[in-house]
């Protein structure tokens, strides 16, 4: 790992020295390097900053957005998923000790006294 970051700093270092080198050649002698390049490589440069500094993180925060909401959505559904399963286990440990004891004596089970109060 050392072995390769030392070799990206020199690769590094060489391209700034030759970048140095053509920029004191145009300078020396007035002759533009890739002149007739330049304006393809600038509507080029152009498009590559917006993609990357605007198309990309829109879309990133577009897809973050969309998977936040799925997860609150699958939340809420577990959650009510799991209070109905409370709610029916309640209900059956009710009607357990509760139904079968108005039954001995005539009654309905709890879940179908549909709100009288018990005597």
């Amino acid at each position: 790992m050392v072995f390769y970051l030392i070799l990206l700093l020199l690769l590094s270092i060489a391209g700034m020295l030759a970048l140095l080198g053509a920029k004191r050649y145009e300078l020396a002698t007035g002759n533009l390097i890739f002149a007739g390049a330049r304006p393809k490589l600038s509507r080029l440069s152009a498009r590559v900053i917006f993609l990357f500094g605007t198309a990309i993180p829109l879309y990133l925060r577009w897809q973050a957005n969309r998977a936040y909401r799925t997860c609150v959505a699958w939340m809420h559904r577990t959650t009510a998923h799991g209070v109905l399963k409370i709610e029916q286990w309640l209900e059956s440990v009710l009607e357990g000790m509760y139904g079968r004891m108005e039954h001995h004596k005539g009654g309905d089970s709890i879940r179908h006294q549909s709100g009288r109060a018990r005597s």
